[in-house]
């Protein structure tokens, strides 16, 4: 048996019907015109489902760093902050930019690193994830790893303890959890004096 294509299913289909004499008064442009339609979006929107504003941005931020307390050595939840959290500075110049005196993301970008450096590294995650490595500028990071400690998430840092890690271009090692933190609070304070 020969599968069709949806495309060849209705070519046969047609063929079928003209053969019996039936008038078919339609085109493939208008079929798949009609399709494109739908997904046009023509207005520019956000395709984010519930995210339609940097108000909802930041909610998205807060949900997704309480989904990581709840499991603190989840490198797929401390991802997808690091995104959320970098993605700010876009949603923030798209719709309050020129009203905050930006006339490009770039000089944002720049003002909030400079604020917050934990962005900065929050921003080389979501960079060396979107494009697997970086090659437009040299990152503060040179390492994100999870680091197996000897002792339970349940004592001191002062103990061995499992956790996610950045390495820096220094040396020092910072906690995932204390950089997204940081992050979180910046940009809780960030809205707050902007009156975003």
């Amino acid at each position: 048996m020969v599968k069709l294509s949806p495309r060849g299913w209705f070519r046969k289909q047609s063929l079928g019907l003209l053969k019996s004499g039936a008038f078919l008064c339609f085109s493939w442009p208008a079929i798949w015109g009609a399709r494109n339609k739908v997904t046009n979006n023509s207005n520019n929107a956000p395709l984010t489902f519930d995210i339609s504003n940097s108000s909802d941005m930041l909610e998205e931020l807060r949900g997704v760093v309480s989904d990581f307390k709840k499991d603190d050595l989840n490198p797929r939840t401390a991802r997808h902050c690091a995104v959320i959290a970098w993605s700010m500075c876009d949603w923030i110049f798209k719709e309050h930019g020129s009203r905050l005196g930006y006339k490009k993301l770039g000089k944002l970008q720049e003002d909030v690193r400079n604020k917050c450096p934990e962005i900065e590294y929050l921003q080389n995650m979501a960079d060396s994830l979107k494009h697997r490595n970086i090659t437009s500028y040299t990152p503060s990071l040179v390492g994100a790893y999870k680091h197996r400690g000897a002792f339970s998430r349940g004592f001191a840092r002062g103990f061995d303890i499992s956790g996610l890690m950045l390495k820096l271009q220094d040396g020092s090692e910072l906690w995932f959890e204390d950089v997204i933190e940081a992050a979180l609070s910046f940009w809780d304070g960030y809205f707050k004096d902007n009156g975003i």
